[in-house]
Parts: structure tokens; sequence; C-alpha cells
């Protein structure tokens, strides 16, 4: 019989010295305040039969914008060499939080410059977790259960035939909350897993923040016992924001903002804690299968004429020149890890920033078996549906220039996408079938 085990752990990752944050064009200058401090939260898995141990995996989550591409490759290497977890057994998983640093060299200036100083001391940290989390495991099972809340907002609108960023009440939404929770032999909770979909965007002051995720876990941790970790899974976010909006039109909240919307979600969450309908999930055998799909660009020379101002095309260009797939073809690589826990619980990892359509068609295909975690393990960039891409705006065109891509993607990427989706996923079945592939 396969039994988990779970440590946790919880570090504090907050900048010990004013830094420039990431996230926004407009923050030019080093942090100005701490409005609350930012975490790494570790969980470890081991999955044992009788004596033996058969499999070990580790989940982090930073109250972070994303894990670079080029810090994650080191980061991996280093655990891996240090506990022999194995390659695709670690997901370093992100908030997507605007309010915390840089991690990633690979894009313009305007999203914020990654401090080594800072990298060095969260590599640190990271250690601390990871070693925390592996000293205090226990035998755990795990139940799952669902609610709904009402935080974001579509920010595509058409104007006049263009797409601005604007509160669209009739655009995509996914209001879902997902919930796991860990529970000892004891029937004590060891662990919380909360998986919603809402970019951390409530503010835009020069500021560190958790954020709301930050402080609806926090307000979670604090209601319960010490030894319980609230860990915060985004979603599929790239084209949602919070719903905080004056006269038709999005705005920027405050801390104050932060913790109301925060409190919010640890209300729903709470609630369905105390009176909600839970449902085992049978822990079967851990399975890890990973594939890289090479995302193309759209041949547009004219792209470079349309970013503006003249200071960010000069930087878009600069570090263009620098990226890593340069020389690999006109294409980046969409890396993708699937962890399959059970037949009917998995987490597939996206090393983008994914629009809310794939995470709802995710759903649905999958009867919501398959839990989509995109901020992992690196950052290319926006992943938008081809619709998105005919119709424009700043996920499919404007981001490019941020992210120092060449131009918008093609347009034949979503299916590309949905293609390798159920390809990795038929290679887990039929692997767990006991079918080579």
């Amino acid at each position: 019989m396969m039994q988990l085990f779970l440590g946790t752990s919880k570090v504090d990752i907050t900048p010990e010295h004013p830094i420039e944050l990431a996230g926004y064009a407009h923050r030019q200058t080093p942090s100005e305040d701490v409005k609350s401090r930012l975490y790494l939260r570790a969980f470890y898995f081991a999955w044992h039969q009788g004596k033996e141990e058969t499999k070990q995996a580790v989940l982090l989550i930073g109250d972070l914008i994303w894990w670079g591409s080029d810090y994650v490759s080191l980061l991996k290497r280093e655990i891996k060499k240090e506990w022999g977890i194995e390659w695709d057994a670690i997901i370093l998983h992100a908030t997507h939080n605007h309010s915390g640093p840089q991690t990633s060299s690979h894009f313009t200036a305007y999203l914020g410059k990654a401090d080594e100083h800072y990298l060095e001391f969260l590599k640190l940290q990271l250690r601390e977790a990871i070693e925390s989390a592996r000293n205090n495991t226990e035998a755990v099972a795990i139940k799952r259960a669902a609610t709904t809340c009402h935080i974001g907002m579509n920010r595509r609108r058409s104007d006049h035939g263009k797409i601005v960023m604007a509160p669209n009440r009739d655009g995509v939404i996914d209001s879902e909350v997902v919930l796991l929770k860990f529970l000892t032999a004891s029937g004590n909770m060891k662990a919380l897993l909360t998986h919603y979909t809402c970019h951390p965007t409530t503010t835009g002051d020069n500021a560190i923040s958790s954020e709301f995720p930050g402080h609806a876990m926090a307000v979670l941790e604090e209601s319960y016992n010490q030894g319980f970790i609230a860990g915060y899974l985004q979603g599929c976010c790239g084209d949602i924001r919070p719903a905080l909006i004056k006269e038709g039109e999005f705005y920027r909240g405050k801390q104050e903002d932060i913790e109301r919307l925060g409190m919010k979600l640890a209300k729903k969450i709470d609630g369905v804690l105390t009176n909600g309908q839970w449902s085992k999930v049978e822990v079967e055998e851990f399975q890890v299968h990973s594939s890289e799909i090479r995302l193309a660009f759209y041949d547009q020379p004219c792209f470079e004429d349309t970013i503006q101002p003249v200071e960010l095309k000069s930087e878009w260009k600069r570090a263009v020149q620098k990226k890593f797939y340069l020389g690999q073809g006109n294409t980046v690589p969409l890396r993708m890890t699937l962890w399959k826990i059970s037949s009917n619980l998995s987490f597939l990892t996206f090393n983008a920033e994914v629009v809310a359509e794939y995470g709802l068609q995710l759903k649905e295909k999958y009867d919501g078996k398959i839990i989509p975690l995109p901020y992992s393990n690196g950052m290319i960039g926006y992943v938008p549906t081809a619709n998105q891409i005919s119709e424009g705006g700043y996920e499919a065109i404007e981001s490019c220039s941020y992210f120092a891509l060449p131009s918008p993607f093609s347009k034949e990427i979503e299916m590309e996408i949905y293609r390798g989706i159920d390809e990795l996923i038929l290679k887990g079945e039929r692997l767990s079938n006991g079918i080579q592939p």
C-alpha cells in the first residue's frame, strides 16, 4: 500500500534592503517601504511502500512574480545534488506577486532588474526551507473541496475595435477556488493548498508586499495552529486582475485593499474548512512526466516600429540580443511538467504567464482532475489564445516588448499547446497502465 508523507516549512524571503520591484514599468527606483513580509513555503513529499522510500518531490511556493528561467536551472541542479530530488520532481512556483523582487535577467529593465545579492539570499533561504521541510515529515491523507470567490475581472475590453486594459464584465473569468488539505493520522491539518486565478496587482505602490494571496494565507495560518502551512497556487490569470473599478475603469488600490481582498478569500476558504463537503483523494504511486513545445513567433518585421517610447525600443533591442533562445530558431520553449498524485489529482506546470482560457479548457476537458500551475519553473512571457493574437492588446502584442520577445506569437501556438497537453497526459495514462510510449 502506498503511503504519502509530507513535510512543510515557511521561511522569510523579504529583501533586507530597498530593492527594485518587479512587474510595473512606472517603478524605476528601489522599494520605499515594507507593507508585509514575503515568504517561501516548502512542501516536501515522500511516497513510501512498506519500509522503502520510493519517490520524493518538493513544491516551493514563493511570494514572487516568477522564478527566472536562468535562475531555475541553477536551483534545480543544486537541489538534485544536495537531496537527490529529480529535476522534474521539483516545482518552483510563484504567486505572481507584483510587489516583490525580480528573479530574471531575461527581460527588459522596465519589468525590474534582478539583484544578485538578493538572488544569493533567496538561494540560501530555499535550502533552509527544503531542509526544514524534510525534517518534519508525517504520514498524511489528502482531501479535496471547492468553492468560488469573486475577486477577479477580465481585463480585455474592446473599445471602438481596439483591445484596451479595462473591465470586461462579459469576459472569461475563472472564479473557482480548489482546496487540498493534508491531514495527519491524528486528524490535524498539516497543510492546505489553495488554487485560485487572479493577478496579485491590487496596488502599484513602490512597497514590498505579499499582496492579497499572501495576506489570505497568513490569515488562515494564524487562525489555526503554528504547524499548519497554507500555500497559494496561482492559476491561469494572464488576463484576469482584481476588480477594483471606478467609473467603469480599473484603479490601483492601497494596502488596505490588499488586506480586504485577502480577507475575502480567507473567509471563503475558512467557510469550506468549517462546513464544506470534502472528498478523499486516493494516493497512488507518484508519477512525473514532462515535455517541451517550441512556440513559434509570427514573422512581423514591423513589430519594432510599434514599440513606444523610444527608450523601451532601445531596451527591447538590447534584451532580445541577450535572450537565451537566440540561435535556436524563431521559437521559444514552453516547458510542461505533469505531477500525477492520483487518478483524480494532477498538477500541470507551465513556465509561462498563461491566460484564463487555457485553464478553463483544461479543467473542463479533464473534469477538474488536472490543476494548472503557470508561473512555474521559469518564465518566457504571456501565452495568449489565437483569438487574442488576432485582436491584439497587451497580453498578445504589447507585452512582447517588455518580455524581450522578437515579435508576437503565431496564432498556431494555441492548437500546438492543446495538442502537447493531450499528448503529455496520454503518456502518463499509458505508463500508469504499463504501456510503453
